[in-house]
């Protein structure tokens, strides 16, 4: 029954962007088309098939899943003026994991210019993203995820907005091994005469246990259909993921990623094998930092010709 749940859900996501006829859509809405997270972002923004916590938010919605209430800052520099902040917040409840976050792009001051080349002042655009995501677990191998976006664009004294669906599945082949997923990113109807920047990623990622370490040590894992449980694991731990995907309006694209966690401390590194408009290809890298209940992530992204974007987030259990 799960599998056929799968399946169902697989055709019904497919169906759904094939429906909006990808051939036609154009981009727009630059916050639709950040990144995900800072943990992902090292990572060559790998998100279909693995779990991700809080970077779900941002990526595929059937991977959030938390142990209890987290709280997470983010601080993008990108290139020039542009820089992107957040809040989020995510918990596990009885009918599954909630979280909602609120970003913020900001793009610098921008002059006014008349017909005669007067600068005649200025303006500061910015953009306001508002996310609110769900995921739940179907039995023991497939969690399905909704991502609901509301976003806002003010640019002078012009601003438009409305609201967009991210839907997701992620399926657990081998449990705690081998995930594989699939997301459909900025469901909705295109507005204003702006065409939204649909895009679709289907991934997997294999998780490895004990390459180094032979010690264990009693930590916090998930279990098939137990939730949370105390287990012992290997210091130790490898994710090695594959996105490719299919943005509306660009070429398509192979996202790869590599994670290593050494006990407390986290090595990443990726690379993006495709070259667009409104991304680029190239190395990624970044590293994470565990201590006493608090997380620090680091993520170095190329723009190509634009420079580079030094990506930060703070996480903490409350």
């Amino acid at each position: 029954m799960k599998r056929i749940l799968m399946v169902i859900m697989l055709f019904v996501l497919t169906g759904t962007a094939r429906a909006a006829d990808l051939a036609n859509i154009g981009v727009s809405t630059a916050v639709l088309r950040l990144g995900g997270g800072v943990r992902s972002g090292g990572m060559a923004d790998v998100c279909a098939g693995v779990y991700g916590g809080l970077d779900s938010l941002y990526g595929n919605p059937a991977g959030l899943r938390v142990d209890g209430p987290e709280f997470g800052v983010r601080y993008n520099t990108l290139f020039g003026e542009v820089n992107v902040g957040s809040f989020s917040f995510a918990n596990s409840y009885k009918f599954g994991n909630l979280g909602a976050s609120l970003l913020y792009l900001n793009y610098g001051a921008i002059d006014k210019i008349d017909e005669s080349g007067i600068i005649t002042g200025s303006f500061a655009p910015f953009d306001i993203l508002a996310t609110v995501s769900y995921s739940r677990k179907l039995g023991a191998d497939l969690s399905l995820g909704l991502s609901v976006k509301g976003f806002t664009e003010f640019i002078d004294s012009y601003n438009f907005g409305s609201v967009v669906l991210d839907a997701g599945a992620l399926y657990e082949v081998i449990s705690e091994q081998l995930c594989v997923g699939l997301l459909i990113q900025n469901i909705g109807f295109n507005i204003n005469g702006f065409q939204l920047p649909l895009n679709i990623k289907a991934g997997a990622a294999y998780s490895v246990n004990g390459l180094l370490a032979e010690n264990k040590s009693k930590i916090k894992v998930f279990k098939r259909g137990q939730g949370n449980i105390s287990a012992e694991k290997t210091d130790d731990h490898l994710t090695i993921a594959l996105d490719v995907e299919l943005p509306s309006g660009e070429d398509p694209g192979v996202n790869a990623g590599l994670e290593y966690w050494y006990q407390d401390f986290a090595v990443r590194i990726g690379y993006k094998f495709r070259t667009g408009v409104y991304s680029s290809g190239g190395f990624t890298a970044g590293f994470g930092f565990k201590f006493a209940g608090y997380e620090l992530n680091y993520a170095l992204v190329p723009y190509g010709e634009l420079g580079i974007s030094h990506n930060f987030s703070f996480v903490f259990n409350l």
